[in-house]
């Protein structure tokens, strides 16, 4: 089925991807932008100006009706926030607590289906293998404030994950900072640092199956690959399937063990949305980073 969609935060990391994805499904899709300057002149037309500290989201949502979907990529992530910035923990109240609120009030308004990522920064790390009705234990403010924002509902769907993939503006993920490195140069890779997330194509390509089903699954759910790697591994495997041979990676132990895997009490909801997003099988975390590799350069070239 084709859908309107309304991505929030169509220029960022995440967003940019679940945008560009949807339109090539065939739905009709929308994103918003702070600053239209960020989007080339013959797309401008596919954006609306949204300023999540200062809008309300409900005159976003007019046009859009039962059948249709909101996909909230915006967010304020843990790089830019500190946690004893009294500023910065108003920011975060009020993009990751706030505002997915106020979109689920339009939204539920229109009966308009609402798909939030969720993190597994809600959770501490100090255990790993956290599920559904795991008590998040997040101590700073960029877990806390996601924790709150994760809203309750039957139209909403808080898909919780950890992502990596390129960016447009930006460069402070993992992948970037990883791929960033000078020829010959070296960094350490955290052996004790384990990580079970997913690329940003795929997140995307999860999303445009939810949307092309009609999907009307709420409620929060743990995305989960079909494997987990630790940081040293993850950070390898990047520079093998970019082929950047000319850094190397020291494995290194922090002596202070973060786990953040997630596991899910709800594996047949976790295999149908991989296959309803052209999934045979559920991939390994080698498979997605290879591809999406693959895809970056061969659009770069």
């Amino acid at each position: 089925m084709s859908a309107r969609v309304l991505v929030l935060g169509a220029t960022g990391m995440l967003g940019s991807t679940v945008a560009s994805i949807l339109r090539r499904s065939g739905h009709d899709v929308t994103g918003t932008v702070r600053d239209l300057a960020l989007v080339p002149a013959g797309r401008r037309d596919r954006h609306r100006l949204f300023d999540a500290f200062a809008d309300d989201p409900s005159g976003l949502l007019e046009g859009l009706s039962s059948g249709d979907y909101v996909i909230n990529c915006i967010g304020l992530i843990k790089h830019h926030l500190r946690d004893d910035d009294a500023g910065d923990r108003y920011n975060a109240i009020k993009i990751n607590a706030e505002l997915p609120y106020a979109l689920a009030r339009a939204a539920g308004e229109r009966n308009v289906r609402v798909i939030q990522i969720a993190t597994d920064c809600v959770y501490s790390g100090q255990t790993g293998r956290y599920d559904e009705t795991t008590a998040h234990d997040a101590t700073d403010v960029y877990g806390q404030s996601k924790s709150l924002g994760e809203v309750p509902g039957d139209h909403f769907l808080n898909l919780r994950c950890s992502i990596i993939g390129p960016e447009q503006k930006n460069r402070d993920s993992l992948l970037e900072w990883v791929l960033a490195h000078e020829p010959g140069s070296t960094f350490n890779g955290y052996l004790d640092h384990r990580w079970n997330g997913v690329t940003t194509d795929v997140f995307a390509a999860i999303a445009a199956g939810i949307v092309q089903t009609g999907s009307t699954l709420s409620g929060t759910h743990h995305l989960v690959p079909a494997d987990s790697v630790d940081k040293d591994a993850l950070s390898r495997l990047i520079l093998s399937a970019y082929g950047r041979e000319d850094v190397s990676v020291v494995p290194v132990e922090t002596g202070t063990p973060v786990d953040r895997t997630l596991t899910t009490i709800h594996p047949d909801v976790n295999a149908a949305l991989w296959r309803d997003a052209g999934y045979d099988e559920i991939p390994t975390i080698e498979t997605m980073v290879r591809t999406l590799a693959s895809e970056s350069i061969e659009r770069d070239s």
